[in-house]
């Protein structure tokens, strides 16, 4: 998993329940938030700029496969989800 190994973020844990909330929605952490509006004129130039300091998509986001769907069987039956 390429994501992993170059992943250099922070991880987000909470309990089930509040999971299913988008972290922007819930009250405790609603004011811990910034929005940010990028002019969409500027978006080629800072997609270069992430990408110089290894910031891509590949680096952020989660493709599924085969690996993860089988983990995420798992997980549910575990947990009767």
């Amino acid at each position: 998993m390429k994501r992993i190994a170059v992943q250099k973020g922070k991880f987000s844990v909470q309990d089930f329940n509040k999971s299913l909330i988008p972290m922007e929605d819930q009250a405790d952490l609603k004011n811990e938030f910034i929005k940010y509006t990028i002019n969409p004129k500027s978006k080629e130039v800072l997609l270069e700029k992430l990408a110089k300091q290894d910031i891509t998509k590949e680096t952020v986001y989660v493709e599924f496969d085969n690996e993860i769907e089988k983990l995420i069987e798992v997980l549910k039956s575990k947990y009767n989800l």
